[in-house]
Formats: structure tokens, sequence, C-alpha cells
């Protein structure tokens, strides 16, 4: 059993629509998972807008039915 658990969470990757296309968008998130693999993390996770879920899912980013979330009323 691991006491310790290190993950990752990628808060947003935004790139102003004129320069929507172009790559830059993957360059930033090869950049970030490149980080994560280096500093050995178990996951990475992100939350994520359906309209970037098909460019998060490219990179090899699943959905996972595993999570719970609690937020205060």
């Amino acid at each position: 059993m691991r006491w310790h658990r290190r993950s990752g969470d990628v808060q947003s990757v935004y790139v102003v629509p004129e320069l929507r296309d172009a790559g830059i968008g993957a360059i930033l998130l090869e950049a970030v998972l490149a980080e994560a693999a280096k500093l050995e993390l178990e996951q990475v996770t992100v939350h994520s807008t359906e309209r970037a879920i098909p460019f998060y899912q490219r990179v090899g980013f699943q959905h996972d039915q595993r999570w719970l979330r609690w937020q205060p009323e």
C-alpha cells in the first residue's frame, strides 16, 4: 500500500480563438505531460469543457467514472 500519491491536475489549456487549430495547445499540453512524467506522477487529471474533451482525448486522457466530488452549498 502506498501512503503517498503523486498526482497533477491541469486547470486549463487555453488558446485564443484566432490561434486555435495550429497545434499550440498540443505543444503546451505535451510540455505539461513531459514534466508530469519527469516528476513520476501517478496520474494527471483535467476538468474540461465539452468543447475541449476531444483535444484531451487525442493525447490520451480518458473518462473515469470513479471520481466523486463534493462542493459546499
